[in-house]
């Protein structure tokens, strides 16, 4: 019986100053494998917890046959998947994507991958995570009539990313309702000054705008004290010669732009014996997306 396999890569998203609106793709990826049944539902690879409907994956895959007018049938679902849950580095969307272009290959393709991120940017909330999902590299979005609008830019080969995982989890919800109703003229000024520098560094590889540009007045204040060890990490991190640092996401993953590759050696060392088994991971920029396979 033919089977869609499906790999999806990691994302960082807010990207220091671009709340809800940057996004990295990362090397670290979540690999599907759909089979239909002609009824039922089976799914190994992930905690029993999320063996049923409620699994993300199996959600957006029905969503699917549901736009094209079309009952899912029965599904068995493969996941092998190296991203870490509920870390900040974009689970749920990977597995939304996957189950999205599984189901679109499976009906012939209905879909463009416009469609699709705007059908997964209606499952998420906001597209941040998405759009470097289904993209890859380093993405920008704006919702703008109800449809998202990307676009993508360059990331120059000398830039570098390591994530700062802790070994406790952050829900998306509990961060975002650390969050302020409203936000000053003067933050959200202060936010917007630093987005087009942080283009411009991600595409020259400066350390100085970097350094400028990963700032921010709108989430990581706010949410900060949700992460144990956040100043330590962040101090240590700059000290040991990151170019950058910010929050992953909702967190609690921190995480590191750098251009010398001894960096995550040093973040290693400096950070040993925390309370919180912090691991460190370098990484580079996924550049190609979500790709699809048909195996017979």
């Amino acid at each position: 019986m033919q089977s869609i396999k499906v790999i999806v890569p990691a994302t960082s998203a807010n990207l220091g100053p671009g709340f809800d609106s940057l996004g990295l793709a990362l090397n670290l990826y979540a690999t599907f494998e759909f089979t239909l049944m002609d009824e039922g539902l089976e799914i190994e690879g992930c905690p029993d917890e999320y063996k049923n409907e409620n699994n993300l994956a199996v959600t957006a895959f029905r969503g699917i046959y549901w736009r094209q007018g079309q009952r899912a049938p029965g599904l068995r679902l493969k996941i092998h998947s190296d991203i870490p849950s509920t870390r900040g580095m974009g689970s749920s969307s990977a597995f939304l994507t996957g189950g999205a272009l599984a189901a679109n290959a499976f009906l012939g393709n209905p879909f463009s991958r416009q469609e699709i991120l705007q059908i997964l940017s209606a499952f998420e909330g906001h597209p941040d995570n998405v759009t470097p999902a289904l993209y890859g590299g380093f993405t920008a979005t704006a919702m703008h009539g109800g449809a998202p609008c990307m676009a993508q830019f360059p990331v120059n080969e000398r830039v570098h990313l390591c994530a700062l995982i802790p070994s406790f989890e952050l829900s998306t919800s509990a961060s975002r309702m650390a969050l302020p109703a409203t936000v000053s003229h003067k933050d959200a000024a202060y936010n917007l000054s630093r987005v087009a520098l942080l283009i411009k560094a991600f595409e020259t590889a400066d350390p100085q705008l970097f350094s400028v540009a990963m700032s921010d007045r709108l989430h990581q204040p706010y949410r900060e004290h949700m992460i144990d060890d956040y100043k330590t990490v962040r101090l240590n991190a700059l000290a040991a010669g990151a170019a950058g640092i910010y929050l992953s996401g909702a967190g609690p993953t921190l995480m590191c732009v750098y251009l010398d590759e001894e960096v995550p050696a040093r973040i290693e060392k400096l950070i040993a014996g925390l309370r919180n088994d912090w691991r460190v991971l370098p990484l580079e920029v996924d550049r190609e997306g979500a790709r699809t396979e048909v195996l017979e």
